[in-house]
C-alpha cells in the first residue's frame, strides 16, 4: 500500500516537471534571454523519473541486483546534476557574463566524487514500513554532496547580497533551503523519497519566482518580431532601470555599453531593394546574438542599429566577443548568400563609478563612427556617396550606368531619349557597348582617342582594385546633330569588393561647342 503511495507521488511529479517543460518552452518563443532553467527541469524529470523506476524495481524480487543497482545509481546521480544545475543557474543569474568555469568545475568534482562513492560502495536493500529501500555508505556520501553544494550556493548570495537584484535573492533562498531539506532528510531518513517531492517543489518556485511565465508573455511587446532581438521600448525601460541600479550602487562592475551598426545597408536597399537590406539586418541579429555571449540582451535600438550591455564582464572578454565579429559576418554572408557581404561597424563605452551613462553611450557612438569611417576609407569611398549620386541626378546627368566590372555588363539607370532610340551599342556587355558608341559616331573625333583610353575596363578593375574611388574626364559627343562638352564620372560603388566589381557611370552635358 505503501509503495502505490509513492508511486503515485512520482508519478504526480514526473507529470508537474513535464507540465513545466513544455510550458517554458511555448513561452521561450517569446523570450530571448538564455537560460538554465530547461537544463534543470530534465535533471530533475530524469531523477523522478528513476525514482518511480526504483520503486518498481527494489520491491520486485524478480529483479536481478544489477539492474536495481544500476537504477539506483542513476537514481543518485542525477539528484546531484540537479544540484550541481541549481548551482549553474544561480550562478547565471548572480553573475551574468562573468567566468564561472572554475567554480562549476570544482562543484562538479564533489559531484563526481560523490558518484564514484556510490558506484564502489555496496548498497544495502532494506524492508521499510510497507517498501524497500536502499541505504549505505555510498547514498549517503551521494546526496551528502548535494547538501554541500546548497550550502555553497547560500554563501554566494550572502557574498553578492548587495549587486544583485532583491526579486532574485528572495527566490533563490526558500528554493535552495527546500531543496536542502530534502537532500539533508533524504540522507538521515533513507526509507522515504523526499528528494523527487522536494526538488519539484524547487523548480516550480524557480519557473514562477524567476522563470516568470506571465512576464515572458508580457514581453512580448518587447520583442523585435523581425529579429526576436529586444526592441527599442525594452531598451529604454532597460536603460532606465540599469541607471537606478548604478546610482544605488547594485551594479556588477565593469559594466560596458556596446553599439553595432550594419555597414553599407542604404546601398543595398537602393541599389537592390529592401527586401535584400532586411536580409542582411537579419543575419547581422543572427550574428549578434550569437556572438556576443556574455551580455544578458541584444536590443535593436534602430533600423540597423543594435546595443548591448554587458555587467560583471571582464573587458578582455567583451574585446574578444567584439573582435570575433567580422569573421563570423563573413561565414554568415556565405552561407546565406548575400547579394552584399555583410559587415558591422562596432563602438563600445567602459564605464567608470562617477560617470555618467548618457557619457557612455555618447563615448561608444563616436567610437562606433570612427570604426565605420575606417571602413569606407579602406574600401576608397565617401560613406556619404548616396547623397553624391542623388545630386548628380538633379543637377541634371544625361546617362547613368550601373557597371559591374567582373561579369562586363551593364544596367541602364537612366538615359536620353535621343539616344535611347537609337539601336546600336546597347548590348549588356559593356565593352561591346562602348565600340559601338564610338563606331555610331557619337564621339567627337577630337575626343576618341582619350574617351577610348579612359573607358579601358582592364584599367578601370586595377583602379578600383588598388582603392581608387572615382575617375572623371570631359570629352565631346554628340547630342542630335550638335556636339556637347561632356563631363563624366565613374564612382567605385559603397559595396565594392572583388566577387562584385559594381561601378556607377554619370554622364553630363555642359555646353555646345
Amino acid at each position: 500500500m505503501f509503495t502505490m503511495v509513492i508511486i503515485r507521488a512520482e508519478i504526480l511529479c514526473i507529470g508537474i516537471i513535464l507540465y513545466l517543460i513544455g510550458y517554458s518552452l511555448y513561452c521561450s518563443r517569446y523570450h530571448h534571454i538564455r537560460s538554465n532553467f530547461l537544463f534543470l527541469a530534465f535533471t530533475c524529470l530524469i531523477h523522478s523519473v528513476f525514482a518511480l523506476v526504483t520503486e518498481l524495481t527494489v520491491n520486485n524480487p524478480t529483479c536481478p541486483v544489477i539492474v536495481n543497482n544500476i537504477c539506483h545509481i542513476l537514481f543518485f546521480a542525477f539528484a546531484q546534476l540537479f544540484c550541481l544545475e541549481l548551482f549553474r543557474y544561480t550562478l547565471a543569474l548572480v553573475a551574468p557574463g562573468n567566468r564561472t568555469h572554475i567554480p562549476t568545475a570544482i562543484a562538479g568534482s564533489v559531484c563526481l566524487a560523490g558518484l564514484v562513492c556510490a558506484c564502489i560502495s555496496p548498497i544495502k536493500y532494506l524492508e521499510g514500513k510497507g517498501t524497500f529501500y536502499s541505504a549505505g555508505i555510498g547514498p549517503s556520501i551521494c546526496f551528502g554532496t548535494g547538501v554541500i553544494l546548497f550550502i555553497a550556493i547560500v554563501i554566494i548570495l550572502i557574498v553578492n547580497l548587495r549587486k544583485v537584484q532583491q526579486s532574485v535573492i528572495f527566490a533563490l533562498l526558500p528554493i535552495t533551503t527546500l531543496a536542502f531539506i530534502g537532500e539533508l532528510t533524504q540522507v538521515i531518513i533513507p526509507e522515504f523519497l523526499f528528494t523527487s517531492g522536494t526538488l519539484t517543489l524547487a523548480l516550480i518556485g524557480a519557473f514562477f519566482a524567476i522563470e516568470n511565465p506571465i512576464g515572458k508573455f508580457e514581453d512580448r511587446a518587447n520583442i523585435d518580431l523581425d529579429t526576436q532581438a529586444r526592441n527599442r521600448n525594452s531598451y529604454e525601460r532597460d536603460f532606465a532601470a540599469i541607471k537606478k541600479r548604478i546610482k544605488s550602487g547594485k551594479i556588477n562592475f565593469p559594466f560596458m555599453y556596446v553599439i553595432c551598426d550594419i555597414n553599407g545597408l542604404k546601398t543595398v536597399n537602393d541599389n537592390y531593394g529592401h527586401l535584400e537590406g532586411d536580409k542582411l539586418i537579419l543575419a547581422a541579429a543572427e550574428v549578434l546574438m550569437d556572438k556576443l555571449k556574455s551580455s544578458s540582451n541584444v536590443y535593436r535600438i534602430g533600423g540597423d542599429e543594435f546595443a548591448v550591455f554587458y555587467e560583471g564582464v571582464r573587458i578582455g572578454d567583451v574585446e574578444a566577443e567584439i573582435a570575433s565579429i567580422p569573421e563570423a559576418c563573413e561565414k554568415v554572408s556565405l552561407s546565406k548568400k548575400l547579394i552584399s557581404p555583410l559587415s558591422i561597424s562596432t563602438g563600445y563605452g567602459l564605464y567608470t563609478e562617477g560617470g555618467d551613462l548618457e557619457d557612455l553611450v555618447r563615448i561608444a557612438d563616436e567610437r562606433m563612427y570612427k570604426n565605420k569611417d575606417a571602413f569606407y576609407r579602406k574600401k576608397g569611398i565617401n560613406r556619404r556617396k548616396v547623397q553624391d549620386y542623388a545630386s548628380v541626378f538633379r543637377d541634371g546627368a544625361t546617362k547613368i550606368l550601373k557597371i559591374n566590372l567582373t561579369d562586363d555588363s551593364f544596367n541602364i539607370f537612366k538615359v536620353d531619349l535621343a539616344e535611347k532610340k537609337k539601336e546600336e551599342g546597347y548590348s549588356e556587355n559593356f565593352s561591346e557597348w562602348v565600340k559601338g558608341f564610338i563606331k555610331a559616331g557619337y564621339v567627337h573625333e577630337s575626343s576618341r582617342v582619350l574617351f577610348d583610353d579612359k573607358v579601358d575596363i582592364a584599367k578601370w578593375k586595377k583602379f578600383f582594385d588598388d582603392g581608387g574611388s572615382k575617375i572623371s574626364f570631359i570629352y565631346k559627343r554628340r547630342y542630335n546633330k550638335e556636339f556637347y562638352q561632356s563631363y563624366v564620372e565613374i564612382v567605385r560603388g559603397n559595396e565594392y569588393h572583388p566577387d562584385r566589381q559594381i561601378i556607377f557611370l554619370f554622364v553630363k552635358n555642359l555646353e555646345i561647342k
